[in-house]
């Protein structure tokens, strides 16, 4: 890229009146200490959270696993604090000699874009609230209360979580996750 002869710099066409410029820089700071305020509380509370309610639901429960394929997970990582931790979808799942679900394989973005799969625990994976699965969005959603086997139904999907499904379908399909 070509510098710029430095009389350019000096005409008052490219210039901002002081006002301005201070106004822009105070934009700024808000802007980063909003930024800065959202990945606290997502990272302190979100995350703590997911982590709780993984840790409930494996904990009562005969399946131990919360996590099925075409979740999207967040992955635990020891070495990066929480607001660092990737995500992904998780392909397969794999079960240990007992028959329960020990592992899973997940599909990630590296660093240089490129798709890897990579093997996890199911105890480092914290599911989100959507999926890559079959969900359609005319899906009439579940009544409340157990059904005929005297199973507790999952809870039925929100409109929202539908369509964020969708929306991450249609990235998978474009190969952008």
């Amino acid at each position: 890229m070509a510098e710029e002869p430095a009389e350019d710099l000096d005409d008052p066409d490219f210039s901002l009146p002081e006002s301005t410029v201070g106004s822009l820089q105070k934009r700024m700071q808000y802007l980063r200490q909003v930024t800065d305020h959202f990945w606290n509380r997502w990272s302190k509370e979100y995350v703590l959270e997911l982590i709780a309610a993984t840790a409930k639901n494996t904990k009562f429960s005969d399946n131990p696993s919360a996590i099925s394929q075409g979740d999207v997970v967040v992955i635990y990582d020891k070495d990066q604090p929480r607001g660092s931790w990737k995500t992904g979808v998780v392909e397969k799942l794999h079960e240990g000699g007992d028959g329960k679900i020990r592992g899973a394989s997940i599909r990630n973005i590296n660093s240089q874009g490129k798709a890897v799969v990579l093997q996890r625990a199911v105890q480092h994976l914290y599911p989100l609230e959507l999926s890559c699965s079959d969900a359609h969005d005319d899906e009439e959603e579940k009544p409340d209360g157990p059904d005929e086997s005297g199973q507790q139904p999952t809870r039925p999907s929100r409109a929202a979580a539908r369509a964020a499904n969708s929306k991450v379908e249609r990235l998978m399909e474009a190969g952008l996750v």
